[in-house]
């Protein structure tokens, strides 16, 4: 397996998350365990306080999304039969050939609280935590 892309290295992501954080505005994280991308806040994460979900499986179908395609994406079947789409997501764009059919792929989540949920046209709450991807690794073989 490959890792294809960590979030240690995505500057501009975490720069991103951070000034939302920081802003007085109601968006972005609460912040619980750190400061997104800080030391103290990997370290939470190695620690298991802030603790990572993992999807694993193998790459069933690729497809292009966006209003102009502009996107690859992916369908994998997970190792508990589940299926699961996501963006193939790289840091060099020569690693994007490496997501293909039947090539096996690992994605790495952490989930933190955000500043207020995100609420449906119904007045629901849609979400309480946003979902992070820290790492994404393929086959090579």
């Amino acid at each position: 397996m490959k890792t294809v892309y960590h979030l240690r290295h995505d500057r501009a992501q975490i720069a991103d998350v951070r000034a939302a954080t920081l802003s007085p505005k109601p968006f972005g994280l609460k912040a619980t365990h750190g400061l997104f991308g800080s030391d103290e806040w990997w370290q939470n994460i190695e620690a298991g306080v802030i603790p990572i979900v993992r999807f694993a499986g193998t790459i069933t179908r690729l497809y292009r999304t966006g209003m102009h395609n502009e996107s690859q994406s992916f369908q994998m079947r997970m190792d508990d039969g589940q299926t699961f789409d996501y963006t193939c997501v790289v840091a060099y764009r020569r690693d994007r050939k490496l997501y293909r059919v039947g090539a096996r792929v690992e994605l790495c989540f952490v989930s933190e609280e955000l500043k207020q949920p995100v609420f449906m046209t119904t007045g629901e709450i849609y979400s309480t935590h946003s979902q992070t991807l820290i790492e994404a690794r393929v086959g090579t073989a």
